[in-house]
């Protein structure tokens, strides 16, 4: 990697934009980069790391975004560093630009803008910059890939900070572990360390949860078990759990398979004397059931002696109703004959009363008389007279109903001519006044329309009087406003004045003062930040005056919010004149008084011309309905003129045709009020006439019928042995009556044959002559026996229950064993791993971690390089060397001392001199750049910078420490040395060269 070309703006200490051209320092192989405390020098090295990775080395990353800004700089000045280097044989520019606070554009305050990043590569075959990537990530990684190493190891690698070496080789071995780790990136081992630890705790968690679910199991076996069976005292994971439950298990089955063995045979037992007991229980319920069926049957015999006569007296019944039963049919037909009769008189009288009736309302008195004795062939004459006397009046009906018709249809015409009378008049009347109402209409409609025509003119004239008041009345207030504004203009500008020059003078004493702030950080034994001398004979003092950095920031910060304000203080007057300028322009120079009386007088004009045009929609609408009504009264006065002259000729053929149906209508309706009503008379009188005749006809058959019938009854009721037929009819029986006196006897008769049955029975008689039968005793007998049967039975399931539980936790214990066995073999290997690798097992002797083994190798790689160029440096006095041993408690693997050639000893590198101290860390540092270049893919590093330390040097060490830097530009290599010592300035002839101000700092670069 080589660099070629940085350019810094707005960037740290530097304001503006500066360049630095590394082609011409590096001619000469080595150059110098010095100035005073504090003007930048680091921050030349901080933009070359910003511009690779975005961020700033060490603890100065926390300066990004708004802290990289340098106070110095212009307000619309943007930060940015660009740097051109070639890596890999590629030629790139990187450009980047933090976040920005900038002044908003319109408007007061200031807006954020994002940062931003560009990535260019130089193509040689056109001779020109491409574009390769604008987005941030993608750039990291492309110079993170190609270089070969991050931020941390580029910081340690090609800008060598003595100070930090100096610190490793005086820190203890986890200070070390710390920076190596970060270098040679070996978080991965303590990954591995951290993973195995995992798996050795997943495992153990794994064992110890099933030794727990199978001490679990062992519990339950113990519950099922009783006293049987005895559990190990052991926890979950401790060595031979597995094999004790197991064995505790199998005695445990053992007890219980002897337990069942017994109860089963007291079950067998018990269930043998319970079967003798129910035997002898089911005799004496038998002898006792027998002995009761015999005390029933001779009770049931007693009580069929007492009903013996109520059970003749129901034979003989059931036989009389038996003969009556032959008798039943004539009956019947009797009884419905007599029933017919009766309903076909009474219907016979009604009838005659009905035809009575009729006629005496029609006033016929000598037809009524001769129907009444009439028989049914009579009546049944009368009626065929009355209907043909109805078919005669069919004509009639029908110009009856003409003649109705006749009638509506003249009142019609009476009321058409009415309505046409009304319709024409009132025609006549509102035609007559219409030449008036035309007029008046027309009149409307004109001034309407000229109201409009004003209305429009005027509203033309009120929008300009209305904008033109506004902007008077704008003028008017921003006169005022101006006025306040410049005065408050002028006293931000004189208040910013005087904090700017408060600020300066305080920064002056500030940087006369630093001296003596830097020596106040001074500490015997440790080496100064300057120069890196450990003795300090006579550091500065604090003058009375002295002023810190806290004081020269809250100064600096009052300056910055005084010109904030004067600047926001101009802006707003400048905002209030451009506003006064517009406004005077648009109102003119005439008093906002005379421009309001204007608008107003405008604004009544309007509102009036307004009010007055609204009527002329309503007019115009007004003059079309008004002739709309004119069209329709015009023609609604001449077709009533056309109808009324229509309506003569109908009226009189109408009169002509009623004189002639009144006439013929009067002969036919006789005394009737209508000919309708004689038709209904008619109607009336045939149908009662042929009804009265029917019903005499029905009334003649039903009497011949009941005749007959009383006849045949008598003959039955001789023959089946009665004297009337009364008799005969009271001895019949219902089927209820038939039913239940039937069922008695039935009952009787099988009552009386169950009793001799039982009575008959040889075991029945036999069991009544023996003693009454002991059913109680019999009964308790066989409720112990069954008791001591079910305990029995009890035992057994209760045994066989912790037979079968036993067994299935046993099966389930010694599967569980068997799958944990895989997994304690995983365990007891993982764990012997876990601590081999951190340093807890008897295997690690020397009790060293696996990141801390990596970071010894890594280490001892560094002292082996660091030693060529440390030896050369002392003149084959020094050599480093790493140590395995372990100090106090700390990590052993990182040990580092160094061996004196002169005194044969080996001592610690804390031991050194400040001197001794500087080359032993420069040697450290550049051994450590080989060895990560190397690591990163032998990446080739052109351009090296070395920061401070050699103040601490003498004349001869300082010759050789530039003798080894010297070598190192071969092949075309350039060290940069970052110092302020000024005898290095005689020796190195390239030099870059840093000048504060107050404005800022700036770069001076001269050539070899």
């Amino acid at each position: 990697m080589r660099l070629h070309r940085l350019d810094m703006t707005a960037f740290g200490p530097f304001g503006g934009s500066q360049t630095v051209d590394f082609d011409t320092l590096s001619l000469s192989g080595l150059f110098l980069l010095h100035g005073p405390t504090g003007a930048g020098k680091t921050s030349v090295l901080d933009a070359v790391c910003y511009a690779l990775y975005g961020s700033v080395p060490g603890a100065r990353q926390s300066g990004q975004g708004m802290t990289l800004r340098s106070d110095h700089a212009e307000a619309g000045t943007r930060t940015e560093v660009r740097l051109e280097l070639t890596v890999a044989g590629r030629r790139l520019e990187v450009t980047r630009q933090p976040p920005w606070e900038r002044p908003k554009k319109r408007g007061s305050g200031t807006t954020l803008d994002k940062a931003q990043s560009w990535l260019r590569e130089y193509d040689v075959q056109p001779g020109s910059w491409k574009d390769l990537s604008r987005s941030h990530q993608e750039i990291g990684e492309e110079i993170t890939q190609l270089l070969g190493m991050s931020r941390e190891q580029f910081c340690q690698v090609v800008l060598l900070p003595q100070g930090d070496f100096a610190r490793f080789l005086r820190a203890d071995a986890e200070a070390r572990g710390k920076l190596l780790g970060r270098l040679f990136d070996t978080h991965r081992f303590a990954e591995v360390e951290k993973r195995l630890a995992e798996r050795r705790r997943g495992a153990e968690a794994q064992v110890r949860e099933g030794d727990a679910a199978l001490l679990a199991d062992a519990h339950r076996m113990q519950q099922a078990a009783g006293d049987a069976m005895r559990l190990p005292e052991l926890a979950p994971g401790e060595p031979g759990l597995a094999e004790a439950i197991l064995g505790a298990a199998a005695v445990a089955r053992s007890t219980a398979r002897e337990q069942l063995t017994i109860a089963h045979c007291g079950l067998l037992a018990a269930e043998s004397a319970q079967a003798a007991a129910e035997r002898a229980l089911a005799d004496v319920r038998e002898v006792a059931r027998l002995q009761g069926r015999f005390a029933e049957a001779r009770e049931r015999a007693r009580l069929l002696e007492e009903r013996a006569d109520a059970h003749r007296q129901a034979q003989a019944r059931m036989e009389r109703g038996r003969k009556a039963e032959v008798v039943a049919p004539a009956l019947e037909l009797r009884e419905a004959a007599d029933a017919e009769h009766r309903q076909a008189a009474t219907a016979q009288v009604h009838a005659r009363e009905l035809l009575r009736g009729a006629f005496a309302d029609a006033g016929d008195s000598q037809a009524q008389g001769a129907f009444a004795d009439a028989g049914a062939v009579g009546l049944a004459t009368a009626a065929r007279r009355v209907a043909e006397e109805l078919g005669g009046l069919e004509s009639a009906r029908r110009g009856e109903r003409r003649l109705a018709e006749l009638v509506d249809e003249r009142a019609q015409l009476d009321r058409q001519e009415r309505a046409d009378d009304d319709v024409r008049l009132e025609a006549e009347a509102w035609l007559g006044e219409w030449e008036e109402t035309r007029v008046a209409l027309q009149t409307r409609i004109e001034s309407a329309q000229d109201a409009a025509n004003r209305a429009d003119q005027l509203a033309e004239r009120r929008e300009p009087a209305r904008q033109r008041l506004a902007a008077a009345r704008m003028r008017d207030q921003l006169a005022a406003d101006t006025d306040t504004a410049a005065r408050q203009a002028t006293e931000a500008q004189d208040q910013a004045l005087k904090a700017r020059a408060h600020w300066l003078d305080i920064k002056e004493q500030r940087l006369n003062g630093i001296a003596a702030e830097l020596a106040a950080q001074l500490r015997d034994g440790e080496p100064c930040a300057v120069c890196g001398a450990v003795d300090h004979p006579a550091p500065a003092r604090k003058d009375v005056g002295h002023v810190d950095r806290a004081a020269e920031e809250r100064a600096q910060a009052a300056y910055q919010q005084a010109e904030e304000r004067h600047a926001e203080a101009e802006r707003r007057l400048g905002v209030v004149r451009e506003a006064l300028a517009a406004a005077t322009a648009e109102a003119g120079d005439m008093p906002t008084s005379r421009l309001a009386e204007a608008a107003d007088e405008l604004e009544r004009l309007y509102t009036q011309a307004r009010r007055d045009a609204s009527g002329l929609h309503s007019a115009h609408e007004e003059l079309r309905r008004a002739e709309a009504e004119h069209d329709q009264r015009t023609a609604a006065h001449q077709q009533a003129e056309v109808r009324a002259a229509a309506r003569i000729g109908h009226r009189e053929r109408l009169d002509r045709e009623k004189a002639t149906l009144e006439a013929e209508l009067a002969e036919a309706r006789g005394a009737a009020e209508s000919v309708a009503a004689r038709a209904g008379q008619l109607e009336r009188q045939a149908a009662l006439l042929t009804e009265a005749a029917d019903t005499a006809r029905a009334a003649e058959d039903t009497a011949q019928r009941l005749k007959t019938a009383d006849a045949r009854l008598a003959d039955a009721a001789f023959r089946a042995g009665f004297d009337t037929p009364q008799a005969a009819a009271a001895a019949l029986l219902d089927d209820g009556a038939h039913r239940d006196l039937q069922r008695r006897l039935d009952a009787w008769q099988s009552e009386e044959a169950a009793v001799r049955a039982v009575l008959a029975e040889a075991d029945t008689a036999a069991a009544a002559q023996q003693p009454p039968a002991d059913l109680m005793s019999a009964e308790h007998a066989a409720s112990a026996a069954a008791r001591r049967t079910r305990d029995a039975a009890s035992t057994r399931d209760a045994a066989a229950r912790r037979c079968t539980e036993l067994d299935r936790l046993s099966a389930r214990a010694a599967t569980a064993v068997r799958q944990l066995a895989p997994l304690r073999t995983e365990y007891d290997r993982v764990a012997r791993l876990a601590g081999l690798t951190s340093g807890t097992s008897a295997d690690n002797e020397r009790k060293m971690r696996l990141e801390s083994y990596v970071l010894a190798a890594r280490l001892e790689q560094v002292a082996a390089a660091a030693t060529v160029r440390l030896r050369r440096m002392s003149s084959g006095r020094y050599t480093l060397v790493h140590s395995d041993d372990r100090t106090g408690r700390g990590r052993s693997g990182l040990g580092l001392h160094v061996v004196d050639a002169w005194t044969g000893r080996e001592r610690d590198t804390a031991t050194l001199s400040g001197g001794e101290t500087f080359f032993a860390s420069l040697a450290l540092a550049l051994g450590l750049a080989d060895v990560v270049t190397d690591e990163a893919g032998g990446v080739r590093l052109d351009t090296l910078f070395i920061d401070e330390g050699f103040g601490s040097l003498d004349d001869q060490t300082l010759d050789e420490v530039l003798d080894v830097l010297d070598s190192l530009r071969e092949r075309d290599r350039s060290v940069g040395i970052v110092s302020h010592v000024p005898d290095l300035r005689r020796r190195i002839h390239a030099q870059l060269e840093v000048v504060k101000g107050r404005s800022g700092s700036v770069l001076r670069q001269r050539g070899a």
